[in-house]
């Protein structure tokens, strides 16, 4: 179903099939909002999956980092209602592993609505061994998953399908600095347009944190993650 997609899409996991194509002539990525000098040891960011006004579901990122190894999980969980029946259900878990700012190990599993999928990743030698349901690959040991919690993915011109494993070309165009509406409030945070097989619109403060991300379907309704 429609609704499918879209919110698939929003999670950079699933097919792309509804999500508006990207316009010619993206402008090449710029460089990531600064780091701070000290991230904090345990960092929870928890947003709410919103749609025409209507909370959807809920997306969790949880980082923990110590010393040069970086661990994160993120679990997210959808369920559309129509006329009090729930039409569509997803779920989301994985993990990754970082060292020294490479990607050394990823697990996840997902239930798209009864679908289930499961992927595993593991740095060995020159390159990232992926295994999608069953499907064995090697790729770049360089690239970055598509959970988007990292702002390195701006500077990117592949990601990696969470979900499915593929290697996804993208372009980035950056959108300069804007006022969004965060935990504590009102704040400025630097906004970035991902573009491949769809496009989705990504936000990240002066730290580095994802705090809003957004897309357009082509029904016109939009699909945000809004940092509770």
């Amino acid at each position: 179903m429609r609704m499918a997609a879209l919110i698939a899409g929003l999670l950079l996991s699933c097919a792309f099939a509804d999500a508006q194509p990207p316009a010619p002539g993206a402008k090449p990525p710029a460089a990531p909002p600064p780091l701070a000098a000290a991230q904090p040891a345990i960092e929870i960011l928890e947003f709410a999956i919103m749609r025409k006004g209507e909370q959807i579901g809920t997306h969790k990122i949880e980082l923990r980092r110590t010393g040069k190894e970086t661990s994160v999980s993120v679990e997210t969980n959808v369920e559309v209602k129509i006329l009090f029946v729930t039409a569509y259900r997803f779920q989301y878990t994985g993990t990754e592993r970082w060292v020294n700012g490479r990607l050394v190990a990823l697990s996840a599993a997902t239930d798209d609505n009864g679908t289930q999928h499961k992927l595993t990743a593991a740095l060995k030698g020159a390159a990232l061994e992926v295994d999608a349901d069953g499907k064995a690959a090697q790729v770049d040991k360089n690239i970055i998953p598509a959970s988007l919690w990292n702002p390195e993915l701006v500077r990117q011109s592949v990601m990696l399908d969470t979900q499915t494993g593929q290697v996804m070309p993208i372009s980035v165009v950056d959108g300069g600095s804007e006022e969004v509406t965060v935990e504590s409030g009102p704040a400025m945070a630097h906004r970035y347009t991902i573009k491949g097989k769809f496009s989705q619109d990504v936000w990240y403060d002066s730290r580095g944190r994802l705090v809003q991300s957004q897309l357009v379907g082509r029904d016109g309704s939009v699909i945000s993650y809004k940092l509770m």
